[in-house]
């Protein structure tokens, strides 16, 4: 479970965008009402990728905000963050932090994913199984294949570089897997909940934008 953030556009906003989403580890909408205080992760793009990713809670971190301070000096058109909030029994390590990276992509996910009887789909994590999936065949076919087992949710973040994807599908908890966009001073941006004073449009579920180079969204509903 977690909360997650995309941001394409005016590099001049990342650092206000970061520091409002670190607010979230300790104030954003969750199950228990406790956060998600587990991990944080920073991914962009600046003469390659950088990662920042630490198993600790970001409204707590100084590395949080020295990552937030370097991502603005990097002036990055693309960027995804993420804080986490481990399911029950699972390890809180730096690996199990988001954004994933395989090649020029990085990948959020917030939901689980089992196998029908309950257990785990693989050794590999969940989220990194659909991330994946989606890489070695398409985002429609990725999500055509899971849900054939056991799902929260397959909401998720997806970005080459040059394009985002965002998606929203889950199965309960409707006010919790949710996704919003905004577009803001030449800026498009994408987080699991409203964070700044923008004008800010729900995702439905089963619901695809494709957020392209010229900040053109490209909608569709995934049946």
């Amino acid at each position: 479970m977690c909360r997650m953030l995309a941001f394409m556009g005016n590099p001049g906003q990342v650092k206000e965008l970061l520091l409002a989403f670190q607010g979230l580890a300790l104030h954003g909408n969750s199950p228990d009402g406790k956060g998600h205080r587990d991990g944080w992760g920073i991914g962009y793009y600046a003469h390659g990728i950088v990662l920042a990713k630490k198993a600790e809670c970001a409204a707590e971190s100084r590395k949080y905000v020295e990552a937030a301070a370097e991502a603005a000096r990097k002036s990055p058109h693309i960027l995804l963050a993420h804080l986490r909030k481990a399911s029950p029994n699972t390890p809180i390590t730096d690996g199990e932090v988001h954004p994933f990276q395989i090649g020029r992509y990085l990948f959020c996910h917030n939901g689980s994913i089992t196998r029908n009887d309950g257990l785990p789909l693989g050794e590999t994590l969940d989220s990194i199984l659909f991330f994946r999936k989606i890489r070695e065949t398409s985002f429609t076919e990725a999500v055509a294949y899971f849900r054939d087992v056991t799902y929260t949710s397959l909401t998720c973040l997806l970005t080459d570089g040059t394009r985002i994807w965002a998606y929203r599908e889950c199965t309960e908890r409707e006010d919790y897997y949710t996704l919003y966009y905004s577009t803001h001073q030449n800026s498009v941006i994408v987080c699991s909940e409203p964070i700044l004073d923008y004008q800010w449009t729900p995702m439905n579920n089963k619901q695809l934008i494709t957020i392209l180079p010229d900040h053109t969204l490209l909608s569709e509903i995934i049946t």
